[in-house]
């Protein structure tokens, strides 16, 4: 019980093309992390499952798991963590062209409410967040992508000129 060894299967089982095994796996892993009462690693392998079920093609399925995964009461005292579920579920519902107005603003709520609630400062220092909340909103909130640019850059070989450009 509470095993890490489901979460290195299901990178094996990935890496030999076998992404079916990976979910099983990573479901175990979900598990392991639920019975060892580790909120962050639950969190990371629910994202991790959800991310799997995506590249099968399995939008409905990765939403799912996340918004489970949002709701479980280990999670309830981590407002970082069930935003990083929250915001990785918005972009899954988008990718996938799931979901309705309604939904996307009522997770958009939820979204707003864990910011105040861990502190938009703290957010800000987490450039995974920062990427997130970049994708998630940055549409209906371009000064969003315009920080995450500014904090955390386009990519490893930048051109300063562009990024200046964009953040300006």
């Amino acid at each position: 019980p509470g095993t890490e060894l489901h979460r290195l299967e299901s990178r094996l089982a990935e890496a030999g093309g076998d992404l079916r095994l990976a979910v099983e796996a990573s479901r175990q892993d979900v598990g392991a992390a639920q019975e060892k009462a580790d909120a962050t690693r639950l969190a990371a392998a629910v994202v991790r499952l959800a991310r799997l079920e995506e590249r099968l093609g399995e939008s409905e399925e990765a939403q799912g798991e996340l918004r489970k995964g949002a709701d479980l009461p280990l999670l309830a005292g981590h407002p970082e963590l069930r935003l990083e579920l929250l915001l990785n579920r918005m972009n899954v519902l988008e990718r996938g062209r799931l979901g309705d107005g309604d939904l996307r603003w009522s997770l958009g709520l939820d979204v707003r409410a864990l910011i105040q609630r861990h502190g938009p400062r703290k957010v800000t220092q987490n450039t995974a967040l920062v990427r997130l909340l970049a994708a998630a909103l940055g549409q209906e909130e371009p000064d969003r992508l315009q920080e995450a640019v500014r904090l955390v850059g386009l990519g490893h070989e930048e051109d300063l000129r562009r990024v200046r450009a964009i953040v300006s």
